[in-house]
């Protein structure tokens, strides 16, 4: 049974990606035997690559850029700007990602999580830390769950 889940989600990424543009097959192909010759599943190299490429950059510069800048401006203190923008994310996060019973519990570990990325911006005065960060810890939590 795992393997026909992982073979179907190996599909569904190559239609993903072949419905794009049929050029994308060629690279495709070659993502794949790379993975095999790593004898790694491709959709968790697919997940890690998303992860650092679109996911951490995209939440990073709105919740740890954009949007504490925003809150700022009208909340006239910068770790108020960061804490409500950090809430933000945090529900967001569990909204997207987490139904459970305990759903509260993850708003808090996600709100945590959350601080400690914008307290590293805030020390090196640098996005690109929080946005390392957050992907590393994201490919971490992935691997785990392929396990």
């Amino acid at each position: 049974l795992h393997r026909l889940i992982r073979r179907q989600r190996q599909m569904c990424i190559r239609d993903r990606v072949t419905t794009i543009n049929p050029v994308y097959e060629h690279v495709y192909l070659r993502f794949q035997a790379f993975s095999e010759f790593l004898k790694v599943d491709t959709t968790l190299i697919y997940d890690i690559l998303t992860n650092f490429l679109l996911v951490a950059p995209g939440e990073e510069l709105v919740f740890r850029g954009v949007l504490p800048y925003l809150f700022t401006k009208v909340l006239k203190s910068p770790w108020t700007g960061g804490i409500t923008s950090t809430a933000i994310w945090a529900t967001l996060h569990t909204i997207v990602s987490y139904k459970g019973p305990d759903a509260w519990t993850y708003v808090l570990i996600c709100f945590v999580g959350g601080l400690c990325l914008f307290y590293m911006m805030v020390q090196t005065k640098d996005i690109t830390v929080p946005i390392l960060g957050h992907a590393f810890y994201n490919s971490i939590v992935r691997i785990m769950i392929g396990m």
